[in-house]
């Protein structure tokens, strides 16, 4: 059961980058160039440099974002 909703999950996700891009107008990284029709498992790699990293400084976390490109906000935005 987790698999199926696993992958409905993934094809959801991925009809709704490709309708954000295909309106738009844009492309982005794929696995052989650039691409207007990534698959779930290309926009999931392309977030593998993003990291986060929480430093607590006087009992207060402090979130600090590294390795973030203009496509992976554009893909959040999607």
């Amino acid at each position: 059961m987790r698999t199926v909703g696993g992958v409905l999950v993934s094809a959801r996700m991925q009809r709704h980058v490709r309708l954000s891009l295909q309106e738009q107008h844009q492309v982005l990284p794929g696995n052989k160039g650039l691409t207007a029709t990534p698959t779930a498992a290309v926009v999931f790699s392309l977030f593998t440099p993003v990291m986060l990293v929480q430093l607590l400084m006087d009992s207060t976390p402090v979130p600090h974002l590294y390795g973030v490109q203009p496509h992976h906000l554009m893909l959040c935005d999607a």
